[in-house]
C-alpha cells in the first residue's frame, strides 16, 4: 500500500513538473519578444501557437485551431456585437498577422450595418493604439474583391494596423487587418490591402 501511495505521488509530481516546464517555457516565449500598442490584448507578435492558446483560452471562449493549424480562431464582442479573431503563423510557427471580422452582409447593407461595424472597430483600435496616422473615406467603387480598403491607418513601433471594408465574393464584412514588422512576417508575404503602405515621407 505505502508503495501504491508513494507511486501515485512520483506521478502527481511528475505532472506538476511537466505542467511548470510548459508554464516557464510559455511565460519566456511571451516575455521574449516586444509589445507593441497593436497588439491584441497582451499576445505579442512571434510567439507560437502554443503561447497564444496559453495566453488566450478560456472556458468562456477558447481559440480554436484551424485544419492546418497555420491559423487560430477567437470570439471578442465590442459594443454588444461579436467579431471573430483570425491569427496567422508563418512557416516557423511564429504569430505575425491578425485580423478582427465583422459580419457578412449584402451590398444593400454596406451604409448600415458594415460600415456601423468598421466605426466600432475604428474606436476600437484608437482605444488600443490611439489617433490613427491617416484617415480615408471609402465609397462603393473603393471596394475590390479581396482586398482591404482602409478608411485608417496606424503604425506601432514597426507593426501596422489598417480599418476598413472588403468585398468577399457578392458580399462586405467589416475589417481589422494587423501586420507585424518585417523581423516577424515571412519573406514574400504580401499586404492584404489594396493601399500601399505609407512612407514615413508621406506620414
Amino acid at each position: 500500500k505505502a508503495k501504491k501511495k508513494k507511486s501515485g505521488k512520483t506521478v502527481v509530481v511528475q505532472e506538476e513538473k511537466e505542467e511548470r516546464v510548459e508554464s516557464d517555457s510559455t511565460e519566456q516565449d511571451v516575455f521574449s519578444h516586444v509589445s507593441s500598442a497593436c497588439d491584441f490584448r497582451s499576445v505579442p507578435f512571434g510567439i507560437e501557437p502554443s503561447a497564444l492558446m496559453a495566453l488566450l483560452n478560456t472556458d468562456r471562449s477558447p481559440a480554436v485551431a484551424h485544419e492546418d493549424s497555420s491559423k487560430y480562431t477567437y470570439m471578442i464582442e465590442e459594443a454588444g456585437v461579436r467579431f471573430s479573431v483570425l491569427f496567422f503563423f508563418n512557416t516557423s510557427e511564429r504569430l505575425y498577422r491578425y485580423d478582427i471580422l465583422g459580419d457578412l452582409f449584402a451590398a444593400d447593407s454596406i451604409n448600415t450595418a458594415v460600415r456601423t461595424q468598421a466605426r466600432l472597430l475604428k474606436k476600437a483600435m484608437v482605444r488600443q493604439a490611439g489617433k490613427p496616422i491617416k484617415t480615408s473615406m471609402i465609397g462603393l467603387f473603393d471596394l475590390k474583391k479581396e482586398q482591404l480598403s482602409p478608411m485608417a491607418w496606424w503604425q506601432c513601433d514597426g507593426n501596422r494596423a489598417w480599418v476598413g471594408i472588403i468585398r468577399e465574393d457578392n458580399r462586405y464584412r467589416a475589417r481589422t487587418t494587423v501586420m507585424a514588422s518585417e523581423k516577424v512576417v515571412s519573406p514574400g508575404v504580401g499586404l492584404p490591402v489594396r493601399a500601399k503602405w505609407i512612407t514615413k515621407e508621406e506620414q
